[in-house]
C-alpha cells in the first residue's frame, strides 16, 4: 500500500501541531505502508486574517519539520493571478468580509491542486490530506485506508461542521478520489454559475465529491485549528449546524445513509483486517 500525506496552506503553530500529526496520522497508518509527504505552502513572515483575529508574525521555524519531504513553497502574491477570484466575485460574499474569505479559500484551493500534482507523479494507493495548522485530537484508524484500497472511489471526512456540504479541513481518499478531491479548484466557477450561488468551501467540495460518483465516508476525528500565536479555534463539532444555519432535512438524511454506509462498511472491513495492519 502506497500512502500520500498531503500538505496544503500555511502551517502557524508547528511546534503544537506536528506532535499531533506524527501520534494521531503517522503513527496510526498500517505498519507495511509505504509513505511519503508532500507539501505546498504559501511563503510569509506575517499572518493578517480580521475573522479570525490574527495579525502577527510567523516564525520560519514553523515550515521547518515540512521541508525535508517534496514540495513547493510560493508567495501569496505570486499565486493570486492565476486564481479566478475576480470572477467569484461576481456570485457574492459568502462570508460579507470584503472578500477576504473568499481570498483566502482560493488561496487554499489552490494549494490544494499543486500538491495533487505533487502527489500524482508517484501515483499512490491512498492519500490524506492534511492542514498543518490544525492540533489532530483522535486517530484515524488503519483500517480507513484499507478500505480506500479495497474502494477508489471512498472518500473519507470528518462527521462534524458540514456546513450544507462536506468538512473540508482534512480527508483519507482513495486513488480514484484524491483528483477530485485536491483538483477542485477547476470546479469553482462551474459551481457557481451552475448553483447561481455563492462559492462557499464545504458546499464546493460536496458538489466536486458527487460530481466524480465518490463514495462519502464518515472520519470519527476531530482536529482544532491552531491561530498564530497558538490560540485554539473554538470549532463546532456538530454535524447539524454550521455559521451557515441548520442543515435542511434532505442534507440530513444524505448524512445518515453516509453515517451508515460508514459503520457497515468499517464493520465488514474491521473483520477482514483484525489488526488494522
Amino acid at each position: 500500500m502506497k500512502i500520500a500525506v498531503a500538505y496544503f496552506g500555511l502551517p502557524r503553530c508547528s511546534d503544537i501541531t506536528v506532535p499531533t500529526i506524527k501520534q494521531n496520522l503517522l503513527d496510526q497508518m498500517p505498519r507495511d505502508a509505504e509513505v511519503r509527504s508532500f507539501y505546498h505552502f504559501y511563503q510569509q513572515d506575517r499572518v493578517v486574517n480580521p475573522r479570525s483575529g490574527e495579525n502577527t508574525t510567523l516564525d520560519p521555524a514553523n515550515y521547518a519539520p515540512f521541508l525535508q519531504h517534496e514540495g513547493v513553497l510560493e508567495t501569496p502574491e505570486a499565486r493570486l493571478p492565476q486564481l479566478p477570484l475576480e470572477d467569484a466575485k461576481a456570485f457574492g460574499d459568502a462570508w460579507n468580509d470584503g472578500f477576504n474569505s473568499l481570498r483566502n479559500l482560493f488561496l487554499q484551493l489552490g494549494s490544494l491542486k499543486t500538491v495533487t500534482g505533487l502527489v500524482e507523479r508517484w501515483d499512490p494507493d491512498v492519500v490524506l490530506f492534511a492542514r498543518p495548522d490544525l492540533a489532530y485530537h483522535d486517530a484515524v484508524p488503519p483500517v480507513v485506508y484499507h478500505v480506500c484500497v479495497e474502494d477508489p472511489a471512498a472518500v473519507f471526512v470528518p462527521n462534524w461542521q458540514w456546513g450544507k456540504g462536506l468538512n473540508d479541513t482534512f480527508a483519507v481518499c482513495g486513488k480514484d478520489a484524491y483528483r477530485a478531491c485536491g483538483n477542485r479548484l477547476e470546479l469553482a466557477l462551474t459551481y457557481c454559475r451552475e448553483k447561481q450561488d455563492v462559492l462557499h468551501s464545504e458546499r464546493l467540495l460536496k458538489y466536486a465529491v458527487l460530481k466524480a460518483g465518490l463514495r462519502v465516508y464518515h472520519l470519527d476525528a476531530k482536529a482544532s485549528r491552531v491561530r498564530a500565536g497558538g490560540v485554539f479555534a473554538q470549532e463546532n463539532y456538530s454535524s447539524h449546524r454550521s455559521a451557515f444555519g441548520v442543515l435542511t432535512n434532505s442534507q440530513k438524511r444524505f448524512f445518515f445513509l453516509t453515517k451508515l454506509r460508514t459503520q457497515l462498511k468499517l464493520h465488514f472491513a474491521r473483520q477482514r483486517h483484525p489488526q488494522g495492519s
